[in-house]
Protein backbone atom coordinates (compact mmCIF):
# COMPACT_ATOMS: atom_id res chain seq x y z
CA UNK A 1 0.00 0.00 0.00
CA UNK A 2 2.68 2.24 1.13
CA UNK A 3 4.53 1.51 -2.60
CA UNK A 4 1.52 2.21 -4.53
CA UNK A 5 0.64 5.53 -2.96
CA UNK A 6 3.96 6.78 -2.59
CA UNK A 7 4.69 5.92 -6.82
CA UNK A 8 1.26 7.72 -7.03
CA UNK A 9 2.25 10.82 -5.21
CA UNK A 10 5.36 10.78 -7.46
CA UNK A 11 3.49 10.58 -9.97
CA UNK A 12 1.31 13.24 -9.90
CA UNK A 13 3.37 15.17 -8.75
CA UNK A 14 6.07 14.66 -11.90
CA UNK A 15 2.86 15.23 -14.16
CA UNK A 16 1.58 18.33 -13.07
CA UNK A 17 4.86 19.72 -13.11
CA UNK A 18 5.23 18.38 -16.79
CA UNK A 19 1.58 19.94 -17.82
CA UNK A 20 2.74 23.15 -16.14
CA UNK A 21 5.79 23.08 -18.33
CA UNK A 22 3.89 22.21 -21.16
CA UNK A 23 1.29 25.14 -20.94
CA UNK A 24 4.35 27.68 -20.53
CA UNK A 25 5.88 25.82 -23.61
CA UNK A 26 2.60 26.20 -25.71
CA UNK A 27 2.82 30.22 -24.67
CA UNK A 28 6.26 30.64 -26.08
CA UNK A 29 5.67 28.70 -29.06
CA UNK A 30 2.43 31.44 -29.27
CA UNK A 31 4.83 34.10 -28.80
CA UNK A 32 7.72 32.85 -31.52
CA UNK A 33 4.33 32.93 -34.21
CA UNK A 34 3.73 36.37 -33.23
CA UNK A 35 7.45 36.99 -33.29
CA UNK A 36 8.11 35.50 -36.68
CA UNK A 37 4.40 36.96 -38.27
CA UNK A 38 6.04 40.22 -37.09
CA UNK A 39 8.98 39.51 -38.88
CA UNK A 40 7.16 38.49 -41.88
CA UNK A 41 5.21 41.55 -42.14
CA UNK A 42 8.45 43.85 -41.83
CA UNK A 43 9.96 42.01 -45.35
CA UNK A 44 6.83 41.78 -46.92
CA UNK A 45 6.71 45.93 -46.64
CA UNK A 46 10.06 45.93 -47.79
CA UNK A 47 8.98 43.75 -50.68
CA UNK A 48 5.73 45.23 -51.79
CA UNK A 49 7.92 48.50 -51.65
CA UNK A 50 10.61 47.74 -53.62
CA UNK A 51 7.46 46.19 -56.15
CA UNK A 52 5.99 49.21 -56.59
CA UNK A 53 9.05 50.80 -57.30
CA UNK A 54 9.87 48.63 -59.95
CA UNK A 55 13.11 46.84 -58.63
CA UNK A 56 11.44 43.46 -57.41
CA UNK A 57 9.49 41.25 -59.37
CA UNK A 58 5.40 40.23 -58.41
CA UNK A 59 7.44 36.38 -57.95
CA UNK A 60 8.63 38.08 -54.76
CA UNK A 61 5.91 39.68 -53.87
CA UNK A 62 4.14 36.27 -54.10
CA UNK A 63 6.89 34.56 -52.37
CA UNK A 64 6.61 36.59 -49.83
CA UNK A 65 2.68 36.57 -49.26
CA UNK A 66 2.83 33.24 -49.07
CA UNK A 67 5.57 33.00 -46.11
CA UNK A 68 3.40 35.59 -44.09
CA UNK A 69 0.06 33.76 -44.69
CA UNK A 70 1.89 30.39 -43.01
CA UNK A 71 3.06 32.23 -40.32
CA UNK A 72 -0.89 33.57 -39.67
CA UNK A 73 -1.97 30.39 -39.93
CA UNK A 74 0.33 29.58 -37.45
CA UNK A 75 -1.32 31.88 -34.51
CA UNK A 76 -4.79 30.00 -34.42
CA UNK A 77 -3.21 26.68 -34.48
CA UNK A 78 -0.83 27.45 -31.53
CA UNK A 79 -3.70 29.46 -29.69
CA UNK A 80 -5.47 26.25 -29.45
CA UNK A 81 -2.64 23.96 -28.44
CA UNK A 82 -2.12 26.56 -25.71
CA UNK A 83 -6.01 26.48 -24.59
CA UNK A 84 -5.43 22.74 -24.44
CA UNK A 85 -2.64 22.55 -22.32
CA UNK A 86 -4.20 25.04 -19.72
CA UNK A 87 -7.67 23.17 -19.41
CA UNK A 88 -5.18 19.56 -19.14
CA UNK A 89 -3.30 21.47 -16.26
CA UNK A 90 -6.46 22.65 -14.83
CA UNK A 91 -7.94 18.97 -14.49
CA UNK A 92 -4.72 17.78 -12.97
CA UNK A 93 -5.24 20.57 -10.13
CA UNK A 94 -8.99 19.52 -9.84
CA UNK A 95 -10.39 22.36 -11.31
CA UNK A 96 -12.86 23.75 -13.99
CA UNK A 97 -11.28 24.69 -16.98
CA UNK A 98 -13.39 27.33 -17.60
CA UNK A 99 -11.67 30.67 -16.54
CA UNK A 100 -8.82 28.85 -15.33
CA UNK A 101 -5.22 30.85 -15.27
CA UNK A 102 -1.85 30.74 -14.31
CA UNK A 103 0.86 33.69 -13.93
CA UNK A 104 3.87 32.48 -15.85
CA UNK A 105 4.09 33.83 -19.02
CA UNK A 106 6.92 31.27 -20.52
CA UNK A 107 9.76 28.98 -19.70
CA UNK A 108 11.69 31.69 -18.50
CA UNK A 109 9.91 32.19 -15.78
CA UNK A 110 11.29 28.87 -14.19
CA UNK A 111 13.66 28.71 -12.71
CA UNK A 112 16.03 25.47 -13.51
CA UNK A 113 17.50 24.29 -10.23
CA UNK A 114 21.13 23.65 -10.75
CA UNK A 115 22.71 19.67 -10.95
CA UNK A 116 25.78 19.88 -8.92
CA UNK A 117 27.65 16.81 -8.86
CA UNK A 118 27.97 14.73 -5.67
CA UNK A 119 24.25 13.63 -5.11
CA UNK A 120 25.11 11.30 -2.36
CA UNK A 121 23.33 7.56 -3.47
CA UNK A 122 20.96 7.42 -0.08
CA UNK A 123 18.82 9.77 -2.14
CA UNK A 124 17.49 6.34 -4.17
CA UNK A 125 16.14 5.05 -1.24
CA UNK A 126 13.11 6.98 -1.20
CA UNK A 127 12.36 5.56 -4.55
CA UNK A 128 8.93 3.03 -4.66
CA UNK A 129 10.18 0.58 -5.54
CA UNK A 130 13.17 0.44 -3.63
CA UNK A 131 10.96 0.97 -0.55
CA UNK A 132 8.70 -1.76 -1.69
CA UNK A 133 11.89 -4.05 -1.90
CA UNK A 134 13.18 -3.65 1.17
CA UNK A 135 9.71 -4.03 2.97
CA UNK A 136 9.58 -7.17 1.18
CA UNK A 137 13.33 -7.90 3.17
CA UNK A 138 11.84 -7.16 6.43
CA UNK A 139 8.66 -9.13 6.10
CA UNK A 140 11.14 -12.08 5.59
CA UNK A 141 13.02 -10.76 9.01
CA UNK A 142 15.72 -9.98 6.54
CA UNK A 143 18.46 -6.75 8.02
CA UNK A 144 17.88 -4.03 5.82
CA UNK A 145 20.71 -2.16 7.00
CA UNK A 146 23.34 -4.59 6.49
CA UNK A 147 21.42 -5.03 2.80
CA UNK A 148 21.99 -1.28 1.58
CA UNK A 149 25.30 -1.90 3.06
CA UNK A 150 25.78 -4.89 0.46
CA UNK A 151 23.64 -3.51 -2.29
CA UNK A 152 23.80 0.04 -1.92
CA UNK A 153 27.55 1.66 -2.21
CA UNK A 154 27.88 5.08 -0.85
CA UNK A 155 28.84 6.91 -3.29
CA UNK A 156 28.16 10.13 -5.04
CA UNK A 157 26.18 10.25 -8.16
CA UNK A 158 27.93 12.20 -11.22
CA UNK A 159 27.07 12.91 -14.34
CA UNK A 160 30.60 11.37 -15.85
CA UNK A 161 29.48 7.97 -15.59
CA UNK A 162 28.86 7.01 -12.19
CA UNK A 163 28.11 3.93 -12.77
CA UNK A 164 31.62 2.87 -13.77
CA UNK A 165 32.68 3.45 -10.18
CA UNK A 166 34.55 0.64 -9.12
CA UNK A 167 32.24 0.64 -5.68
CA UNK A 168 29.66 -0.43 -8.54
CA UNK A 169 31.53 -3.32 -10.37
CA UNK A 170 30.09 -5.90 -7.92
CA UNK A 171 26.43 -5.03 -8.57
CA UNK A 172 26.89 -4.99 -12.33
CA UNK A 173 28.42 -8.21 -12.11
CA UNK A 174 26.56 -10.70 -14.52
CA UNK A 175 27.26 -13.65 -11.83
CA UNK A 176 24.55 -13.02 -9.33
CA UNK A 177 25.73 -16.00 -7.41
CA UNK A 178 28.82 -14.41 -6.45
CA UNK A 179 27.31 -11.53 -5.80
CA UNK A 180 24.88 -13.45 -3.27
CA UNK A 181 27.16 -15.71 -0.83
CA UNK A 182 25.74 -17.83 0.94
CA UNK A 183 27.82 -15.67 3.62
CA UNK A 184 25.95 -12.71 3.03
CA UNK A 185 22.62 -14.35 2.96
CA UNK A 186 23.41 -16.12 6.60
CA UNK A 187 24.41 -11.96 8.00
CA UNK A 188 21.29 -10.45 6.42
CA UNK A 189 19.00 -12.99 7.60
CA UNK A 190 20.21 -12.77 10.96
CA UNK A 191 23.06 -14.72 11.01
CA UNK A 192 22.08 -18.17 9.58
CA UNK A 193 19.08 -19.03 12.08
CA UNK A 194 18.02 -22.31 11.75
CA UNK A 195 15.47 -22.36 9.46
CA UNK A 196 18.06 -20.46 6.96
CA UNK A 197 19.51 -23.98 7.12
CA UNK A 198 17.07 -25.28 4.48
CA UNK A 199 17.48 -25.43 1.27
CA UNK A 200 13.77 -23.93 0.33
CA UNK A 201 14.23 -21.34 2.84
CA UNK A 202 17.69 -20.43 1.35
CA UNK A 203 16.71 -20.24 -1.81
CA UNK A 204 13.90 -17.75 -0.93
CA UNK A 205 16.07 -15.39 0.82
CA UNK A 206 18.37 -15.20 -2.17
CA UNK A 207 15.62 -15.15 -4.31
CA UNK A 208 14.64 -11.86 -2.22
CA UNK A 209 18.41 -10.32 -2.03
CA UNK A 210 18.62 -11.01 -5.98
CA UNK A 211 15.34 -8.82 -6.38
CA UNK A 212 16.59 -5.97 -4.23
CA UNK A 213 20.13 -6.04 -5.93
CA UNK A 214 18.40 -5.76 -9.46
CA UNK A 215 16.57 -2.67 -8.23
CA UNK A 216 19.31 -1.18 -7.05
CA UNK A 217 20.53 -1.41 -10.27
CA UNK A 218 17.79 -0.58 -11.86
CA UNK A 219 18.08 2.90 -9.85
CA UNK A 220 21.09 3.72 -10.36
CA UNK A 221 20.70 2.98 -13.84
CA UNK A 222 18.03 6.03 -14.46
CA UNK A 223 19.38 8.01 -12.28
CA UNK A 224 22.85 7.69 -14.37
CA UNK A 225 20.91 8.13 -17.53
CA UNK A 226 18.96 11.08 -16.87
CA UNK A 227 21.60 13.44 -14.98
CA UNK A 228 23.40 12.49 -18.43
CA UNK A 229 20.27 13.77 -20.44
CA UNK A 230 20.61 17.18 -18.07
CA UNK A 231 24.22 17.63 -18.90
CA UNK A 232 23.81 16.93 -22.27
CA UNK A 233 20.38 19.23 -22.73
CA UNK A 234 22.33 21.82 -21.10
CA UNK A 235 25.28 22.05 -23.77
CA UNK A 236 22.60 21.73 -26.64
CA UNK A 237 20.89 24.73 -24.92
CA UNK A 238 24.06 26.70 -24.83
CA UNK A 239 24.87 25.72 -28.67
CA UNK A 240 21.03 27.10 -29.43
CA UNK A 241 21.35 29.93 -28.11
CA UNK A 242 24.53 30.79 -29.78
CA UNK A 243 22.66 29.66 -33.35
CA UNK A 244 19.63 31.95 -32.89
CA UNK A 245 21.79 34.74 -31.86
CA UNK A 246 24.23 34.49 -35.44
CA UNK A 247 20.74 33.40 -37.23
CA UNK A 248 19.28 37.08 -35.45
CA UNK A 249 22.16 38.99 -36.80
CA UNK A 250 22.39 37.42 -40.18
CA UNK A 251 18.85 37.83 -40.84
CA UNK A 252 18.91 41.16 -39.78
CA UNK A 253 22.02 41.86 -42.34
CA UNK A 254 20.35 40.42 -44.98
CA UNK A 255 16.81 42.40 -44.18
CA UNK A 256 19.08 45.68 -44.39
CA UNK A 257 20.99 44.65 -47.58
CA UNK A 258 17.99 43.52 -49.22
CA UNK A 259 15.93 47.21 -48.63
CA UNK A 260 19.26 48.66 -49.99
CA UNK A 261 19.05 46.76 -52.69
CA UNK A 262 22.84 44.73 -52.68
CA UNK A 263 21.01 41.68 -51.45
CA UNK A 264 18.31 39.84 -53.45
CA UNK A 265 15.35 38.30 -51.97
CA UNK A 266 16.29 34.56 -51.87
CA UNK A 267 19.24 35.46 -49.19
CA UNK A 268 16.34 37.09 -47.36
CA UNK A 269 14.08 34.23 -47.37
CA UNK A 270 16.43 31.80 -46.69
CA UNK A 271 17.67 33.62 -43.57
CA UNK A 272 14.37 33.92 -42.70
CA UNK A 273 13.21 30.18 -42.86
CA UNK A 274 16.19 29.29 -41.16
CA UNK A 275 15.33 32.30 -37.70
CA UNK A 276 12.10 30.86 -37.53
CA UNK A 277 13.69 27.45 -37.45
CA UNK A 278 15.96 28.11 -34.93
CA UNK A 279 13.14 29.88 -32.79
CA UNK A 280 11.03 27.15 -32.48
CA UNK A 281 14.07 24.52 -32.05
CA UNK A 282 15.72 26.99 -29.15
CA UNK A 283 12.13 26.73 -27.49
CA UNK A 284 11.86 23.02 -27.76
CA UNK A 285 15.20 22.04 -25.78
CA UNK A 286 14.28 24.51 -23.04
CA UNK A 287 11.07 22.33 -22.70
CA UNK A 288 13.45 19.01 -22.64
CA UNK A 289 15.77 20.52 -20.55
CA UNK A 290 13.53 21.15 -17.90
CA UNK A 291 11.42 17.77 -18.46
CA UNK A 292 15.18 16.05 -18.00
CA UNK A 293 15.37 17.42 -14.80
CA UNK A 294 11.55 16.13 -13.48
CA UNK A 295 13.03 12.98 -15.26
CA UNK A 296 15.75 13.01 -12.67
CA UNK A 297 13.38 14.02 -9.84
CA UNK A 298 11.27 10.84 -10.36
CA UNK A 299 14.53 8.74 -10.86
CA UNK A 300 15.71 10.05 -7.46
CA UNK A 301 12.67 9.42 -5.57
CA UNK A 302 11.25 13.38 -5.63
CA UNK A 303 14.31 15.68 -5.81
CA UNK A 304 17.07 17.03 -4.31
CA UNK A 305 18.51 19.62 -1.98
CA UNK A 306 21.57 21.28 -1.56
CA UNK A 307 22.47 19.00 1.66
CA UNK A 308 21.86 16.32 0.07
CA UNK A 309 25.45 16.57 -1.94
CA UNK A 310 28.45 14.60 -0.58
CA UNK A 311 30.73 16.79 1.33
CA UNK A 312 34.09 16.16 -0.66
CA UNK A 313 31.60 17.30 -3.91
CA UNK A 314 30.55 20.66 -2.42
CA UNK A 315 35.02 21.00 -1.37
CA UNK A 316 36.03 20.85 -4.88
CA UNK A 317 33.62 22.97 -6.28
Amino acid sequence: MLFRSATVALSVTSGTANAYFQLLSARDRLAIAKQNLETAEAVYAITASRVRNGVASQLEEAQQLATLAGQRANVPRLEQAELEARAALALLLGKLPEGFDVAGKDLNAVASPSVAPGLTSELLTRRPDIVAQEQTLRAADANVAVARAAFFPAISLTANGGVQSTALSSLFDGNVASSIGLNLVQTIFDGGRLIAQRDSAKAREQEALASYRNTVITAFSDVETALGNVVHLKSQDDEAAEQLRQLQRAFDIANARYREGVSDYLTVLDAQRSLYSARDSYQQIKLQRLQAILTLYRALGGGWRDSDIAPAAVATN
